[in-house]
């Protein structure tokens, strides 16, 4: 099995629950490494959202961000890829989450940016304290979300919205892909909704990265364990769920192996390297 790119979901997958690096995946992420392979961050968090223990791998040197918005190839500091919201769309669902009292965020030039009131008790809005602790981490406060996106004057990676109401997140989802064409709405977490343009997905990315690089995706190998993951793993040539992943990951793809907290990502990598998938 000739793997040259190995695509990792972050969340969820290549990090456990408190969101450490094992050093089992560590060690065969840095095999993989020095075998050849590409080790490519993909996840929904801009890029300096991501922990520190994962940017400062030194073999690291692409990185798919914000859902597939942004393609980074990190030597040259330079974008492969973007595809973003217009302006004016992501105002009117600003507008229409605002209405709905529901709390959202919105993702520009590779920052994080909710508003105050939201951020300083968003965990009336996500039962999990730890995600709770990470995006606080991870957003600027702003006063006004609309004003400050609208005096900005960019158009938009990713918007976002957080609520314990799944039925809420269903419908909006189904609104979205009713009503906005262009646009995709996925779920990285059970509390949220991530909205994207369509081109704007971690298989796209993976697709731009590998033309970049000019290597098949039939010598990639995919990681993902939530609904903004699937486009990636039908991109990949092999495509690997995690343990805890939504079932309909499982369903897809070629392997399952063993959860977020159990190092699923070292267990499938070495197979890998073993010669034995």
């Amino acid at each position: 099995m000739d793997i040259k790119l190995i695509a990792l979901d972050l969340d969820g997958t290549l990090l456990t629950t408190d969101k450490r690096l094992t050093d089992e995946n560590r060690d065969a992420l840095r095999n993989a490494a020095d075998k050849g392979i590409e080790i490519v961050p993909c996840t929904g968090r801009f890029y300096l959202g991501i922990p520190d223990i994962v940017r400062e791998l030194d073999f690291i040197h692409y990185a798919v961000t914000i859902n597939g918005a942004e393609v980074l190839d990190l030597r040259k500091g330079t974008v492969i890829y973007g595809s973003d919201i217009p302006l004016d769309t992501a105002l009117y669902l600003n507008d229409m989450f605002e209405d709905m009292g529901i709390a959202h965020d919105a993702y520009v030039q590779s920052r994080g940016y909710m508003e105050r009131r939201f951020l300083d008790r968003i965990e009336d809005h996500l039962p999990d304290p730890i995600y709770c602790r990470t995006l606080r981490s991870m957003r600027e406060p702003v006063d006004d979300l609309r004003t400050f996106l609208t005096d900005l004057g960019k158009d938009i990676q990713k918007i976002q919205i957080f609520t314990h109401d799944l039925e809420i997140l269903r419908n909006t989802g189904r609104y979205i892909a009713g009503n906005f064409p262009d646009l995709i709405a996925t779920s990285s977490l059970k509390n949220n909704l991530e909205i994207n343009n369509a081109d704007a997905n971690k298989g796209a990315a993976l697709n731009a990265l590998t033309d970049y690089l000019g290597i098949s995706t039939d010598n990639t190998m995919a990681f993902g364990d939530g609904g903004n993951d699937l486009p990636m793993l039908r991109a990949a040539g092999i495509s690997v769920a995690m343990g805890n992943s939504l079932q309909i990951l499982k369903d897809e793809a070629d392997f399952v192996t063993l959860t977020h907290d159990q190092s699923g990502v070292a267990y499938i990598i070495n197979k890998l390297l073993r010669g034995e998938l």
